[in-house]
């Protein structure tokens, strides 16, 4: 009895409204209690470092980031070495080089020779030559000279080549670029070889590959240029094997043979 009186009395004061209303959760309220306030703040004051952790954080995110990207355009914007690709080569040189194919009656690759600089000298070796003294030429831009046999170097066997009688001292002489062993060189011959520098004695540097290739089909005085395109020398055979004649060597004969200039 007692049961259904209390039972009776908390439906009847529940119906009434006599209980108190729920108090809002935190945070659909305006306001705070002091208790909760200083909850709060404890908790910063427990973590003084919290913040200042995330902000290293983002901080140093952010630096890591912007050096991967500084170093990614280095890498892109870097010119490759070794690994070149060779038509790329010849077509970059062939805007700064100028060379001609001689005109001549044999069997192997027609010899070429090499401009210096914009003069109308050029160079190429007495294998090109023969005992020629003019000979005819078919310029890479497509024009033909006839070109007087200056003068054949018997230690270096370079050859000079001129147009015209105009023999005075070339505006501009080759650039004097050694050699190391085991670099990868171009020959712009007819099709473009990749070699490699196998030995280097006095004034010549003998090339080799590690696939087989006929050096016959080498044009005799064909420019030798490194990775990046710069004349390094002009092709020569000696024997059965290809060589350079060194850019140092030529400049070094021009020097002596223009010298009363």
């Amino acid at each position: 009895m007692g049961i259904d009186e209390n039972n009776s009395d908390r439906e009847s004061a529940s119906s009434t409204g006599s209980y108190p209303v729920a108090p809002l959760p935190p945070h659909e309220r305006t306001w705070r209690h002091p208790s909760e306030v200083g909850l709060t703040q404890r908790i910063v004051a427990e973590n003084p470092y919290s913040l200042a952790e995330v902000g290293r954080g983002v901080v140093g995110i952010s630096v890591l980031l912007g050096m991967c990207l500084v170093i990614g355009l280095v890498i892109l914007s870097r010119p490759s070495s070794g690994e070149t690709d060779t038509a790329t080569v010849v077509r970059l040189t062939s805007a700064d080089l100028a060379y001609a194919r001689i005109d001549a009656n044999r069997d192997a690759e027609s010899p070429m020779a090499v401009r210096v600089g914009d003069s109308d000298v050029l160079v190429t070796t007495q294998l090109a030559v023969g005992d020629e003294q003019r000979i005819d030429a078919l310029m890479a831009d497509g024009g033909k000279a006839s070109l007087e046999v200056a003068y054949v170097d018997p230690v270096s066997s370079i050859a000079v080549l001129v147009s015209g009688s105009d023999t005075a001292r070339p505006g501009t002489a080759l650039p004097s670029r050694a050699v190391d062993l085991g670099q990868e060189v171009i020959v712009l011959s007819e099709t473009p070889l990749r070699l490699r520098v196998d030995s280097i004695n006095g004034h010549v540097a003998t090339l080799a590959s590690n696939s087989p290739f006929d050096p016959a089909a080498v044009a005799e005085g064909a420019p030798v240029v490194d990775q990046v395109g710069q004349l390094v020398g002009i092709c020569t055979h000696i024997g059965e094997r290809l060589a350079i004649v060194m850019t140092g060597t030529i400049s070094e004969v021009l020097a002596d043979l223009f010298a009363n200039d």
